[in-house]
């Protein structure tokens, strides 16, 4: 029997790539040294949104928020439980 869950939450993810950082992003961010400058660079994406309101000044700043924004797209995942055990090994 097909199971429509699996389509939409591969429609789902598939969506979110909308704003993805890409390569030019990558290659800008190399040729400047501030972390503001970075975020300056990436503020069109859907991490430079999230960054948007909150306090960033050093590079260990910056990396803890980045876990905490991967975690929340980690939840959004787990709400379409139940997956593929091979998704729900990648979630754990």
């Amino acid at each position: 029997m097909l199971d429509t869950r699996y389509p939409f939450l591969s429609a789902y993810l598939k969506g979110e790539e909308a704003r993805l950082v890409t390569s030019d992003h990558i290659n800008r961010m190399s040729k400047v040294s501030s972390v503001q400058d970075i975020l300056e660079i990436i503020k069109e994406t859907d991490i430079g949104s999230y960054l948007d309101g909150v306090l960033v000044e050093t590079f260990d700043d910056l990396d803890e928020h980045l876990w905490m924004y991967f975690g929340e797209c980690l939840e959004r995942v787990e709400w379409f439980k139940p997956v593929p055990a091979d998704i729900l090994k990648i979630l754990k």
